[in-house]
């Protein structure tokens, strides 16, 4: 049972994407030159980056656009790569120099993000990846000088170092034993998909029954972790659409999995999924409004929301609540952000560079009922991949050691709703209800009297705040799923109580 929750119950009495232009509206396939010719006649010199950004050209299409105009070039915000042709351990995956273009929404965003971190003058000093400069040590112990003019990237660095501190800068352990190995994959679903490579669920778990393959398994993966050097085979992945809803197949309602190399994954839900949250339980860091959290369900967060109106009603106070959920929570993360905080709660350097240097790299081949595709998208050195992609084991714990950060740095300036236990006289700040990437942020003030126009006030600025934090670690606000609900209370002359319309 979380505290909030009973704390709702105690109190109450009870007992126990917008549309992006024809590369979404119209889903095509098309190739570098095309492409180019293709976004210079729909757009001409009005495209932004906002549109076209996320588009991934070869080197026929940054010709192609070059040849059009170089300052459309600079316009459009893209970073035309040149397609990386290293020697890989598999030669038939296709090394084109004019690769396709998929839309694959927040995956591909360039090379810088949106996020301030990800932008001049931050970016300069933190890169893509955080954890091997001299400035995230800096943030760590609390000594960077922020020279960006924004509150939320000061709320988030003080919260980062203020983590460090709590969990005594002791890093987690990247040894993967054979025990450790084998009570992993002795519990693993055969029949789950994986691996561009072959090597699936099926050859890992077979391998459990003779103790010199699950070591040898395990100490090739422990090896690419403690040196923060992960295997060409991990920096490919296969992309499956499914249905959100059933029967509906239109491209932007569609989900989309990554097929990770089965070890990959196994690693990473290791480290990431097990070590990381238990010592972020350890060292006490799980807030109560964390309902993502082990031994906790959506349920359990419904029921919450549905006590904090039961207290409104009861105490005809004034009370709000606002719906701001996240869009694209795993694929919109930033890698410079969550190294700062995979660090603070633990996770060695080597780690973090093992597998986000993967994610960055990654290769993007495209399922489909015809087979796999041979051409990628992504894996150049210059168009960094960000987000944690949907089906990596480490990706809800990222999310959750994420949204934890964003959530306290959040309390430094709003303390979000204020109970008053009746007979205790026990006080308890709740900023609102998370629950991976939905959020309901609440506001009642049982302390003192309120108007209906302070709640207002109050709750305005707490969105507010609550959506810079969020664009600071690369995320986003959906706007066709957030909503606000504002609660107020009026008597008639007989005495009775109204909600006031």
């Amino acid at each position: 049972m979380r505290k909030c929750r009973t704390t709702c119950a105690m109190l109450s009495g009870t007992a126990g994407l917008s549309k992006m232009g024809p590369f979404h509206t119209r889903p095509r396939l098309l190739y570098g030159c095309d492409a180019a010719k293709y976004i210079h006649n729909y757009y001409g010199d009005s495209a932004g980056s906002k549109e076209i950004g996320e588009i991934c050209f070869g080197q026929q299409g940054a010709a192609v656009l070059t040849t059009h105009s170089i300052s459309r070039q600079n316009k459009l915000g893209i970073s035309l790569p040149s397609v990386m042709t290293n020697a890989d351990t598999f030669p038939s995956m296709g090394h084109s120099t004019d690769q396709p273009i998929y839309p694959i929404d927040c995956r591909l965003p360039g090379s810088k993000g949106t996020a301030p971190i990800c932008q001049d003058p931050l970016a300069q000093d933190f890169g893509h990846m955080s954890v091997q400069c001299p400035a995230a040590q800096a943030v760590l112990t609390g000594n960077y000088h922020n020279p960006h003019p924004d509150d939320a990237m000061e709320d988030l660095f003080n919260e980062i170092a203020d983590t460090w501190t709590r969990t005594n800068k002791t890093p987690i352990s990247t040894i993967i034993t054979r025990q450790d190995w084998q009570a992993y994959w002795i519990k693993a679903d055969e029949r789950t998909s994986s691996s561009a490579s072959g090597l699936h669920f099926g050859h890992c778990k077979a391998a459990t029954s003779s103790k010199y393959l699950s070591h040898y398994r395990a100490a090739k993966t422990t090896v690419a972790l403690t040196l923060g050097s992960p295997f060409d085979r991990w920096k490919r992945g296969v992309t499956v659409m499914l249905e959100k809803e059933r029967g509906v197949n239109l491209v932007s309602k569609l989900r989309a999995i990554l097929l990770m190399e089965a070890d990959f994954n196994a690693a990473n839900k290791m480290i990431f999924g097990n070590r990381m949250l238990s010592s972020v339980r350890a060292n006490s860091l799980m807030p109560e409004e964390i309902f993502s959290e082990k031994g906790c369900t959506a349920v359990d967060g419904t029921l919450a929301k549905v006590l904090f109106y039961d207290i409104s009603r009861q105490f005809r106070k004034p009370a709000a609540i606002a719906s701001v959920d996240a869009s694209n929570c795993f694929d919109r993360i930033c890698h410079a952000m969550t190294s700062l905080v995979f660090k603070s709660v633990g996770v060695p350097q080597s780690a973090v560079t093992a597998m986000l240097g993967a994610i960055a790299e990654m290769k993007f081949f495209l399922r489909t009922a015809f087979g796999d595709s041979e051409q990628f998208a992504g894996g150049g050195i210059e168009y960094k991949t960000r987000g944690m992609c949907q089906g990596n084991g480490a990706a809800p714990a990222a999310s959750g050691v994420v949204s934890i950060t964003i959530l306290k740095a959040h309390n430094r300036r709003h303390s979000g709703a204020s109970f008053l236990c009746p007979i205790s006289a026990t006080r308890k700040n709740v900023a609102g209800i998370l629950f991976v990437d939905d959020t309901d942020l609440m506001h009642i003030d049982m302390t003192k009297p309120t108007l209906d126009t302070d709640i207002h006030y109050k709750m305005e600025a707490s969105i507010h705040n609550w959506g810079r934090l969020l664009l600071a670690t690369g995320g986003a606000l959906k706007r066709e799923k957030c909503s606000y609900t504002l609660i107020s209370y009026a008597g008639d002359a007989n005495g009775n109580c109204h909600y006031y319309d």
